[in-house]
């Protein structure tokens, strides 16, 4: 019976009508809503843009949890229908009640049951699709005025142009060549931005327009809604409201317009790139709000000092003996030994003079002629007549004096023996000269003794008392050995002197110095020299403005516990993914002793400091370092505040609860309250005013790499700095993460030394004449050492150029036309540079109308080569390459130049010039280039190649540094100093080469 009062009452035409009609619904709702939007353009409500969710999984989340409720209602009417049965007492009309409830109780559950599987199951396609979007447009295929970046006036943009699925919460960066004028771009009063006084305004509306490209620039972002701010007039950051609808992918445009000045007054845009600058990247559906972590350091952490071997240097040294006791200081004399004293006055020359400072020695008879006219004045070989005017006799002629008569009677006569002034003998030891006295020497002087004994002891003493830094003295009985203080070759620079006959030896050198062999035994890490530059890589980009010395702080350990802060200039490069810092002390070496100095008084008296620069005749920069073998150092990293909820309160739904934290003053969204540290995880939004790093989304630094799963997504979760999340800042030597913060620290050791060895290319992407290349993977040059990534820079056009001269006449006052090494030719005109003697003071052109010749010789970094009617974009890129055996942390850099896409059957090639640097200062060579000789594929399954075709898609034909003697590099010779895809050639050849790209 029971079996047949389903099949004929349950399982009727009408039931079966009935739940066909609700899966249609449901199929509806879930399937065609999305279908429907796609080619209608129907939308799903307001979008507040503050969700992380696409707005179709939210509307299939609202079903799922519709279909919830109603199953729990079908439920309770089962119960009840039970309790109604139960209850009947055997009355047939309570049970048959009762059975109706249940039959339709159960085919509303089975219902139910089938609509909420197939919800849940196109919620999970939804999510697996990235939101299940389609750009409402198709992507732009020409880069217009795309010669201005790279080639132009412009190094880098962010977010990358024909970037795609960029979060929708993301900021904008540009980076000029030059300083531009803020007043131009952003409304401020300021002429010029600073770490100390950045510039902080709205976006001025006919400078910059950001729009979709659908539509056009007429329907452009209103400039009062987007904040500008820079920090050094080159980098500027563009902060508009959250882009795109959380529905589709939408193309937006960014134009740069002819309205951007220079910070001279120059039109920042024109000439054969146009007046205007145009690039475009794909706006996604969600907001970033995973924060920026860290994925590498230099120097890499260091637990321990390496050890040193300085024990084979030999100390100069030389012996000198005291022959006679040294005279002192006499005045010179004129005495009267016969004739009347009485009737001679002297007059000394110069005038005031109190004694004969003449240099006559000897005897003089003085006679008075008969006519009482003349004086005769007899040397004993010569006899000569001086005139008497007045009483007064001008003997200058002779000795330094004028005699004045008293008693002018014929044929009187006076005997005088002339003595001229003695002067004390010396001693000169460098640049410190000594003189003898007879009693109480002061600073420079010495006091002879009674006898060469113990004249010496005198000399030896003074010597080690005054220049123990340079030199000590000792005595054995008239013997003093001269000892220079430190070991090494300059100490055979240390000269000494005398005069007067008192010394065996009266000049010479000291002898037998030798240098220590600075050997070190690396103990983790090794120490890294101390021209070496700081960086930190991260995994996304992060802004430029908020980097400085408070964000990223380098210290170095003074004395045990104390630590100093070192000053230098950071920099932002690498598509904006790299900080790294450079000190401001220039790198000294003492002349006397081969120590680190900064300027000459660290040397000692009479010794210089002597500045280092590299091959290319840059000046190099140190990390100050002690006078021990190893500097302790260490940086730190400080993460942002994250974003107070107090007045604002929390708008997404995963982070509604607003928390205390550590810091008093500030409570942030989280998605669980009270706060557990165990549990809790915030919305990762960084404060606007804080400092501390963030990404191009202003969220906040994770630096110790925690995460947490959100609707199937694992994302880093952001603390806070340590005043705000109680945490200890998350250090790299040791990695405890779970019980730190996200500020980063980390420690290494910094030696005496200056590595000067320059940087090499060791494989070249795509081959040297290699032909069909792709149209869009980048050029690639794998170097042997890391970069400073910094001057991976584009083209040239930077404020780094010397003028050109033929003479000094072409340079500006101070400067001298220095025609050398650095001397070019150009047009058959030889030119030199304009160079000033103190590096420090030198002023700097980046472009021509600022020389007097019209000619700036701006330094060469990384260029594409681009012969084509529509000039592509470019900008680079660096990524670190972690050798065999890994430890996790780059030793090579990989640098990239990317490019919007080439035109077909175009040749390109690429240009590395001689501005790129290691993280050393070390400048390329560019006659050291690789001879692209054989091929291997950079990745795949295939490896030797001759074109990137013959690799497998998406990877290229790479060029080798060959092995073959005279076929793997050009040689850095005199003659041959440039390099032609492995071709070493002279200036000339140069120039008329295939890749000449005029200067």
């Amino acid at each position: 019976m029971k079996n047949n009062f389903f099949r004929s009452k349950v399982w009727s035409a009408k039931t079966t009508t009935s739940i066909i009609t609700a899966l249609v619904v449901v199929f509806i709702f879930t399937w065609l809503m999305p279908v429907l939007a796609i080619d209608t353009g129907l939308q799903y409500g307001t979008f507040t843009g503050l969700g992380t969710q696409d707005i179709r999984i939210t509307v299939m989340r609202i079903i799922q949890i519709a279909l919830g409720l109603v199953g729990i209602i079908a439920l309770v009417l089962v119960i009840y229908a039970g309790f109604i049965w139960t209850t009947s007492m055997g009355n047939p009309e309570r049970i048959e009640t009762a059975k109706k409830i249940m039959t339709n109780a159960a085919i509303g559950l089975v219902i139910i049951f089938l609509s909420f599987s197939i919800v849940s199951f196109v919620i999970g396609l939804l999510q697996d699709a990235l939101g299940g979007t389609q750009p409402t447009d198709k992507p732009p295929t020409v880069c217009d005025g795309c010669g201005h970046l790279g080639t132009g006036i412009i190094e880098s943009v962010y977010p990358a142009p024909f970037s795609r699925n960029i979060a929708r919460n993301t900021n904008l960066f540009v980076t000029f060549k030059v300083v531009m004028d803020p007043k131009t771009i952003m409304a401020t009063d300021q002429d010029v931005c600073t770490v100390a006084a950045p510039c902080v305004g709205a976006l001025k509306d006919n400078s910059v327009l950001i729009y979709k490209a659908a539509a056009g620039a007429a329907e452009k972002i209103a400039g009062a809604d987007v904040v500008v701010k820079s920090n050094n007039g080159r980098q500027f950051m563009f902060d508009p409201p959250v882009l795109g609808d959380g529905v589709n992918n939408i193309w937006y445009e960014v134009k740069l317009t002819d309205q951007i000045k220079k910070d001279n007054g120059e039109r920042a845009f024109g000439g054969q790139f146009g007046n205007y600058f145009t690039w475009s990247f794909e706006i996604g559906t969600l907001l970033d709000i995973d924060p920026v972590e860290s994925s590498g350091v230099f120097p890499q952490p260091d637990e321990d000092p390496d050890t040193y071997n300085l024990g084979v240097g030999q100390q100069a040294v030389r012996q000198i003996t005291v022959t006679d006791v040294p005279g002192v200081a006499q005045a010179g004399t004129v005495v009267v030994t016969s004739g009347a004293a009485e009737n001679l006055n002297f007059i000394y020359q110069p005038s005031g003079s109190t004694s004969y400072t003449g240099t006559y020695v000897g005897i003089l008879t003085l006679t008075v002629s008969a006519d009482q006219s003349k004086l005769n004045i007899s040397t004993g070989t010569t006899s000569n007549d001086y005139d008497i005017k007045n009483g007064l006799v001008d003997l200058s002629a002779i000795a330094k004096l004028f005699i004045r008569l008293s008693n002018i009677n014929p044929g009187n006569q006076w005997t005088l023996v002339l003595t001229p002034p003695q002067p004390a003998a010396t001693l000169t030891i460098s640049d410190r000269t000594y003189s003898f006295v007879a009693t109480n020497p002061t600073a420079n002087q010495i006091q002879r003794g009674t006898d060469v004994a113990t004249t010496a002891i005198n000399v030896a003493a003074k010597i080690s008392a005054d220049l123990s830094s340079l030199v000590t003295a000792t005595s054995a009985d008239e013997v003093i050995t001269l000892l220079a203080t430190r070991s090494g070759v300059s100490g055979n620079n240390i000269p000494f002197s005398s005069t007067g006959a008192w010394l065996g030896l009266a000049s010479g050198n000291l002898l037998g110095g030798r240098d220590p062999i600075f050997s070190a035994t690396p103990i983790g890490a090794p120490d890294q020299p101390r021209n070496a530059i700081i960086k930190i890589d991260f995994n996304e980009a992060i802004s430029p403005i908020a980097i400085n010395a408070e964000t990223v702080k380098i210290e170095y350990e003074t004395s045990p516990g104390n630590w100093q802060v070192a000053s230098g200039n950071y920099f932002v490069s690498n598509q904006y993914r790299s900080v790294e810092f450079l000190s401001n002390q220039r790198c000294g070496i003492c002349s006397n002793n081969s120590q680190p100095c900064t300027q000459d008084s660290g040397c000692g008296v009479g010794n210089v400091c002597n500045f280092v620069a590299n091959s290319c005749g840059d000046t190099l920069y140190c990390l100050p370092v002690l006078n021990t073998p190893t500097t302790h150092y260490r940086v730190t990293a400080k993460a942002r505040s994250l974003k107070d909820c107090t007045t604002g309160g929390c708008q997404e739904t995963s982070y509604s609860f607003c928390v205390p934290t550590s810091d008093p003053t500030k409570s942030v969204c989280a998605n669980k309250s009270p706060y557990s540290a165990a549990n809790n995880f915030f919305y990762p939004e960084a404060d606007a005013l804080a400092g501390g790093i963030i990404d191009a989304a202003n969220n906040s630094f994770n630096a110790n790499n925690n995460t947490y799963v959100l609707n199937n997504q694992t994302l880093g979760n952001a603390q806070g700095p340590l005043a705000q999340s109680g945490k200890p800042a998350y250090n790299l030597n040791s990695k405890d993460a779970a019980a730190s913060g996200d500020d980063l620290v980390w420690s290494f050791y910094i030696n005496k030394q200056i590595k000067l060895e320059p940087p090499k290319i060791t494989q070249l992407g795509p081959n040297v004449n290699n032909t069909g290349v792709s149209l869009t993977l980048p050029l690639a040059a794998t170097f042997d050492s890391l970069l400073f990534n910094e001057t991976l820079k584009p083209g040239t056009g930077y404020q780094d150029g010397l003028c050109g001269c033929q003479n000094d006449s072409n340079c500006n006052s101070g400067e001298t036309c220095d025609k050398s090494a650095a001397a070019i030719k150009i047009g058959g005109i030889e030119y030199g540079k304009c160079r000033n003697s103190d590096s420090v003071s030198q002023k700097f052109c980046a472009q021509d109308s600022s020389c007097k010749t019209k000619l700036c010789i701006n330094k060469k970094y990384v260029t594409l080569i681009d012969r084509s009617s529509a000039p592509a974009g470019f900008w680079i890129t660096e990524a670190g390459i972690d050798q065999i055996p890994q430890d996790g942390y780059s030793d090579l850099s990989r640098a990239e130049i990317q490019h919007s896409r080439f035109v077909g059957s175009q040749s390109y090639g690429g240009e590395i010039g001689s501005g790129v640097k290691d993280v050393y200062q070390n400048c390329y060579l560019p006659s050291g280039g690789p001879n692209g000789v054989s091929g291997r594929c950079s990745g795949g399954t295939v490896s030797d190649c001759i074109t990137d075709i013959d690799c497998n898609s998406g990877y290229r034909c790479e060029g080798v540094l060959g092995t073959t003697p005279g076929t793997g590099s050009c040689q850095t010779t005199a003659i041959k100093p440039y390099c032609c895809s492995g071709q070493a050639l002279t200036q000339s050849q140069w120039e008329i080469s295939a890749c000449f790209t005029s200067y």
